[in-house]
């Protein structure tokens, strides 16, 4: 192809020399995809019949601050803000043992858990662990990085049914409920 099909950019580097520098750039997993950008210049004339094909960089390592990823007015980070979820652990703390078994899941993280079965009305655990695991916004409001496994279902669902008694649970949701309400009348202005 010649030169005006394919324009070139001159660049200069760091230690002064000049270098002609492709302005398209090849996907490694695409290999008859070209991916064109307006910072490498437009197309030639003729070039806007190419089809681009689906984006294929699944596998790209990408440093990613996970809190970017939750919009700034999505329930989760509403609540976060008018919750001080750290209050629940004096709620629960007499139903762990200190010394005997094996260390627990956060308990702030199971309460979570089953908050968000509920505001999304999601139909088990078993699907709010699998959507909680996939949800970028569900693993923020939780606490947990992108690589980092979620819990179980069954781990939610034995503390439910064996460690939590129903007077905690209505107990810590009632508070959870009282909180957020409050934190809404503050946020908005209404009061207090």
């Amino acid at each position: 192809m010649s030169s005006s099909a394919w324009p070139e950019k001159v660049h200069k580097d760091i230690a002064g020399d000049w270098h002609t520098v492709s302005r398209f750039s090849l996907s490694k997993k695409s290999g008859w995809s070209w991916a064109f950008s307006d910072r490498y210049g437009r197309m030639g004339k003729g070039d806007e019949k190419m089809l681009e094909r689906g984006k294929m960089d699944r596998d790209l390592v990408e440093f990613v601050v996970i809190d970017q990823l939750v919009p700034k007015e999505h329930l989760l980070r509403k609540i976060d803000t008018a919750v001080d979820f750290t209050r629940l652990y004096e709620m629960v703390e007499p139903l762990y043992c200190e010394d005997n078994g094996r260390p627990s899941i956060d308990p702030v993280v199971l309460f979570k858990m089953v908050l968000i079965q509920h505001l999304y009305g999601l139909p088990s655990l078993r699907r709010t662990a699998e959507e909680v695991s996939a949800n970028n916004c569900y693993r923020w409001f939780l606490g947990y990085p992108l690589q980092e496994e979620t819990p179980h279902f069954s781990t939610v669902s034995y503390n439910f049914r064996h460690r939590f008694t129903e007077e905690t649970v209505d107990k810590v949701f009632a508070w959870i409920l009282s909180e957020a309400a409050q934190g809404h009348l503050r946020t908005s202005g209404c009061g207090g």
